[in-house]
């Protein structure tokens, strides 16, 4: 079964983040309407514990270390390992690319609402 991670740098997402709480942690790029929503998830995590979401920092146009970074961070703050990542708000960089091959992730794959990463 697939462990699943998502991270969202659209800066407007907002009141979007509440039903991907339910689905696997989330962690989403600061933003006043990001980090709103993500203090209302913090608050239901108290009667629904499996809900999980972290605030991070990105510049706008983020770099393969940054990118890079970001994805240590998830190795280190997951209970459990991850296999597959989602991104929402981008579509594949060169950075991205460069830093998911180097973190292990052997397919990266656009979808609608941004990118799809996977890992053996």
């Amino acid at each position: 079964m697939a462990r699943v991670v998502t991270i969202v740098v659209d800066r407007e997402f907002g009141e979007r983040l509440e039903p991907l709480t339910f689905r696997n942690p989330v962690w989403i790029v600061e933003s006043d309407p990001n980090r709103y929503a993500a203090s209302i998830a913090s608050h239901k995590a108290v009667d629904w514990p499996q809900i999980s979401v972290t605030v991070f920092r990105f510049s706008e146009e983020p770099t393969s270390d940054e990118w890079l970074s970001l994805l240590k961070q998830l190795d280190i703050g997951q209970r459990r390992p991850f296999d597959t990542v989602i991104v929402i708000g981008t579509s594949i960089t060169e950075a991205m690319l460069t830093a998911f091959e180097e973190a292990g992730f052997q397919k990266l794959e656009e979808t609608a609402e941004g990118v799809r990463a996977t890992r053996q």
